[in-house]
């Protein structure tokens, strides 16, 4: 009984991957025929005739042959002459057809690429979280997809109609050979079935080796570009890491390498097994045709007709299985796209989704919220990545694509919505545990801890970037997940401490906020209040600057550029405004000037201000004090202060390094 169990099993798994590429080829099929109807018609035509001619230039050959060799002479010669212009005609419809197909190919392949980018990109718009850009388990499948949209298109539409013309063509010289003996036909296709099977395996094993690969992939690029980038080049040079990278990008490709040789040593032993067996019959098939030769059974022209047509069908048949195995690698790469696109919204929209109106400033509100990442390691990467204190002086646009963090293709597992069970479990698990606390509108909170502390998490719920696991977060009093998403973001403005550097122009960087406004003096005024005035007034073409190495714009510094920040969350003109970090790369009078512009720059709206330095946080008219995922304290400085628990120390720390920093100074 299990055995049967077993097979029906694999018979539903099977059943269901079928369902699955059919799925896919709709998907694609519908794309690239959207892309151009007539040209696919045509392209189907083209393909026909090209494959067909195969078959009558060996029929028309037949024909001279047996003309040539007629007793009659006259009559036999006339008629091998008519076939030996149609052959001749056949010769120059090939060439035409091969261009024509050719042309059609690129066009469609070129239209296709454009079509697969939006189906991408609209999936990315329908995926309105970031737990697909924070969590990493997926990220090897997308690495391997990430550059396919600029050549996939071009090599389905390559592969596939060279596989479709080589089919037409090995069908149309089976039923030549089939003539003559169908018996010989059959063994001759049967001869080729495990040289395909054998092509389409290692074809998955090879798309499965990039999948795998894919990791290590990224550090080997990753070594090779800190080489060659500027992001690290003056520590790079200083401190002699060429070696040390280099020798990263080596023993990796050693890795890779070794995979590598040994899945294309088992495809050529394996090719030459199976190649060998189709040869041998294709070379029985030879030794037939001479036995009907010397049985006098066939003509002269029948001898060279079948003997090119046993050549012929093994070539075409291994071609089609070469092809047929490349045509299902590359459906393969496509039916990851389609779980790409088809992914379903991490960030749930209520069925009847309440308005958030505009227009004042927001009150937030969080009741017993917990939280917790699905995986064990986001959590660490997150509060790793996003609360450093580091922050890279400048930058030259090496880093690479977000779109590689992105895991769209499997559906993710549902959180529990239970709150933990234990304190200590609660430690492990969850990164928000019961926080509860309110902000009233207009006025401006601050929120300190340590890293990993969960402040930036805190953020993201905010943002509606991730889910709350259990408890309640309200907007102006309404649930937040009742909301709708766009409404909420669009009253939020941001400077994060990983901040936006844009290669376009300043006011193209500062608008990009609300860049459906286009208001002029708001935007010199708001770059003026965040101290970017005097940037952007140094800078060749002033406003109208081109920004960042990637197309040889300026570079800015690291404080430069969080002024710009700050410049482009003001012009949102957004109720709410987040403030990560907002003088982490400022030096002490910009902070000064930041600080004495304050209260300007956050008239009339609600902030959340999140900092490490307690100079900046002052600025604020209440504390929260964030430790282990709890509020452990909250109020005013002064109130903090008084009370000398840990917020206290913390200040005290920092004041004590700053003042021995000054000693330091002073003394020489």
């Amino acid at each position: 009984m299990q055995k049967w169990a077993d097979y029906r099993s694999i018979l539903q798994e099977k059943g269901q991957q079928a369902k699955d590429q059919v799925k896919t080829v709709k998907l694609i099929g519908n794309m690239i025929w959207k892309s151009g109807p007539f040209l696919i018609l045509a392209l189907f035509l083209f393909m026909f005739f090209e494959g067909i001619l195969p078959a009558f230039q060996l029929y028309a050959s037949k024909q001279i042959i047996d003309g040539l060799s007629a007793v009659d002479g006259g009559a036999s010669g006339q008629q091998s002459l008519h076939w030996a212009w149609m052959y001749a005609g056949s010769m120059v419809a090939f060439v035409i057809l091969s261009s024509l197909k050719k042309w059609v190919v690129k066009i469609l392949s070129e239209r296709s690429m454009l079509s697969i980018n939006l189906l991408l990109l609209q999936a990315w718009e329908n995926v309105p979280g970031m737990k697909f850009f924070d969590q990493k388990k997926y990220r090897n499948r997308l690495e391997a997809l990430r550059e396919a949209t600029g050549w996939l298109p071009a090599q389905i539409m390559t592969i596939s109609t060279s596989f479709f013309t080589g089919l037409i063509s090995l069908l149309s010289i089976i039923g030549l050979i089939a003539n003559l003996s169908p018996l010989l036909a059959i063994l001759l296709v049967a001869s080729t079935i495990p040289y395909a099977i054998k092509q389409n395996r290692y074809a998955e094993l090879d798309w499965e080796y990039e999948k795998d690969a894919a990791e290590e992939r990224r550090r080997m690029n990753y070594a090779r570009d800190l080489l060659l980038g500027r992001r690290a080049a003056k520590e790079v040079r200083l401190f002699g890491l060429g070696n040390f990278f280099r020798e990263m990008y080596l023993v990796t490709f050693g890795k890779l390498y070794a995979r590598f040789e040994r899945l294309q040593n088992r495809f050529a032993r394996d090719s030459a097994l199976t190649g060998f067996f189709s040869g041998a019959v294709a070379g029985l098939g030879y030794l037939w045709i001479i036995y009907q030769i010397d049985a006098q059974a066939i003509t002269p022209g029948d001898i060279a007709l079948y003997l090119l047509a046993v050549f012929q069908l093994s070539k075409e048949a291994r071609e089609v299985a070469n092809d047929g195995a490349d045509t299902w690698e590359l459906w393969r790469m496509a039916d990851d796209f389609r779980l790409f696109i088809e992914a379903e919204p991490d960030i749930k929209q209520a069925a009847q989704p309440q308005k958030s109106v505009a227009g004042s400033p927001m009150a937030i509100e969080f009741r017993d919220v917990y939280f917790r990442y699905e995986y064990a390691d986001d959590a660490d990467d997150e509060e790793e990545v996003e609360e450093s204190e580091a922050e890279p002086e400048e930058y030259d646009g090496d880093d690479d694509s977000d779109l590689a963090d992105m895991t769209y293709f499997e559906e993710a597992e549902e959180a529990d919505s239970e709150p933990p069970e234990t304190e200590e479990a609660a430690g492990r698990e969850y990164v928000l545990q019961g926080v509860s606390f309110s902000i009233s509108p207009g006025e401006c909170v601050a929120i300190v801890g340590a890293n990993g502390s969960g402040k930036t998490t805190l953020v993201k719920l905010l943002c509606r970037f991730y889910e709350q696991t259990s408890g309640q977060i309200l907007i102006d009093g309404q649930e937040i997940g009742k909301l709708v998403i766009e409404d909420v973001r669009k009253r939020i403005a941001a400077v994060f401490q990983d901040l936006g550097r844009y290669g376009v122009t300043v006011e193209e960087n500062i608008a990009l906020a609300s860049w459906e406004m286009g208001e002029q003096d708001k935007l010199r005024k708001t770059a003026a209040l965040a101290g970017f005035d005097e940037v952007a007034s140094g800078l060749p073409h002033a406003y109208e600057t081109m920004l960042g190495p990637e197309w040889g714009g300026v570079d800015l510094s690291g404080g430069q550029w969080q002024k710009l920040a700050i410049a482009r969350a003001l012009y949102r003109d957004a109720d709410f405004i987040i403030m990560d970090e907002p003088t982490a790369s400022l030096d002490i009078r910009a902070e000064y000037e930041l600080y004495n512009s304050f209260r300007e720059l956050m008239k009339g709206k609600t902030v959340l201000l999140i900092s490490h330095r307690f100079s900046t946080v002052k600025m604020a008219n209440r504390i929260l004090v964030l430790k282990n995922g709890r509020i452990v304290e909250e109020g005013t400085h002064s109130q903090l202060m008084e009370l000398g628990g840990e917020y206290a120390n913390m200040y005290r720390l920092q004041a004590e390094s700053f003042e021995e920093d000054e000693g330091k100074v002073a003394n020489g």
